[in-house]
């Protein structure tokens, strides 16, 4: 919890948020949320995301940029 906190702290003063997670780990849940989805301006990931990810993604206005693209 005291890493959660810190990275909280980190996002609330950057100018850009960006998270690296590879395509099997998007939409499951975590044993810590380091910030909600709004927070979120950047997604990089590996692969092309599933069309339920991708739409809730863009409609939080999130770029999503695939690593080798």
């Amino acid at each position: 919890e005291l890493v959660a906190d810190m990275h909280g702290a980190v996002i609330k003063s950057a100018d850009s948020v960006y998270m690296l997670e590879d395509h099997t780990k998007i939409g499951k849940g975590g044993f810590i949320t380091v910030c909600p989805i709004q927070e979120l301006q950047y997604l990089i990931t590996d692969q092309p995301l599933e069309e339920e990810a991708q739409r809730i993604l863009e409609e939080n206005k999130i770029c999503i940029m695939i690593a080798g693209e």
